[in-house]
């Protein structure tokens, strides 16, 4: 499920960076489709918001080890914000003006192993 408002006109912005889906990003806009059971489905992105998603894969590491909690200060320090603090992930937010270079760079120094899951900002 993810956590996404209408906004009208059958489109939704999504409310939070997504943990598992990949090409779409925090308040970007998006159609749905229903189901033949009535589920809503995201069906495509209409408009992007210039946000970008990066999920942390934590298989060596706990939220409150050292490197993750440099990273989650990296993160912030850098404009993006930690979403998602599930126990072996982390979602982060990237807005556009933000450093995402520095960032990876950092994870990759950290050695957490990590994942771009909507790098295109705008369409």
């Amino acid at each position: 499920m993810l956590p996404a408002i209408p906004v009208g006109g059958g489109l939704y912005r999504m409310e939070h960076s997504p943990s598992f889906a990949y090409g779409i990003s925090k308040q970007d806009i998006f159609n749905v489709r229903t189901t033949d059971e009535g589920v809503l489905v995201m069906n495509e992105v209409v408009e992007k918001s210039g946000n970008r998603t990066v999920r942390l894969l934590l298989t060596r590491f706990s939220l409150d080890s050292p490197e993750i909690v440099a990273i989650q200060q990296k993160a912030s320090e850098v404009g993006c914000e930690c979403e998602n603090l599930l126990p072996h992930m982390i979602t982060v937010n990237v807005p556009a003006d933000s450093d995402l270079g520095s960032l990876t760079e950092f994870v990759i120094e950290q050695h957490v192993w990590w994942e771009v899951a909507d790098p295109v900002s705008c369409p």
